[in-house]
């Protein structure tokens, strides 16, 4: 349904079926949005199927659901170096069910390399698996970090004896993320040499705030 700009012509009753009374947003493309919109309106794109909102100062797409959850999980291996702290790969091929278009409607991005971004503010629920190698030498740990790996702060963390067989790993954690913030998950071994994981689960609820 196309836009009328009223001018000082009469408000006919067409007008007020047509224009009003039968949409709640008003319908557009991508290239003729309002001109001049107000905080808080919201429109329909018809060629790119989006609910977009002007928040003052820009269009952003508009997130209907408030809470979103998925899960991920890769078989094969990573290998995790000596002594050190190393972010989880291979996340990116497993959410091929949430396509970096949807950014915006789920409120985070960036699921490769162990990185959970956030695009708007939101409550998380991430929790984190890994199955080791089999080697009953050192400790084998697992921490979720925010914002580019804190050492000294993490936000969960667990580091414990490894036993023969190959230790199953696991870490949660529950909180807030605000956007443009992240979760990093990671992974440490100090066997004396590289070892390898197997496995490795992530499943990520977004609650939007």
């Amino acid at each position: 349904m196309a836009i009328k700009t009223f001018t000082a012509a009469p408000l006919t009753a067409s007008d007020v079926n047509t224009y009003l009374m039968k949409q709640a947003v008003i319908t557009c493309t991508s290239g003729t949005r309002p001109g001049s919109p107000v905080n808080g309106m919201t429109i329909y794109e018809t060629d790119t199927s989006r609910y977009m909102t002007w928040n003052g100062s820009a269009w952003i797409q508009y997130v209907g659901e408030t809470s979103w959850r998925w899960a991920a999980y890769v078989i094969g291996n990573q290998a995790v170096a000596n002594s050190s702290w190393s972010t989880i790969a291979g996340y990116n091929t497993a959410f091929t069910g949430m396509p970096s278009i949807e950014s915006g409607r789920t409120g985070l991005a960036s699921y490769g390399l162990g990185v959970i971004t956030a695009t708007v503010n939101v409550d998380v629920d991430v929790t984190f698996s890994v199955v080791w190698a089999a080697s009953a030498v050192g400790r084998r740990g697992i921490r979720i970090t925010m914002d580019g790996g804190n050492n000294t702060t993490p936000m969960a963390s667990t580091l414990v004896d490894a036993v023969s067989g190959g230790p199953t790993s696991a870490q949660n954690f529950s909180g807030p993320l605000a956007a443009g913030h992240t979760l990093e998950v990671q992974v440490y071994q100090d066997s004396g040499a590289s070892l390898d994981i197997t496995y490795r689960s992530l499943s990520v609820r977004a609650t939007r705030i």
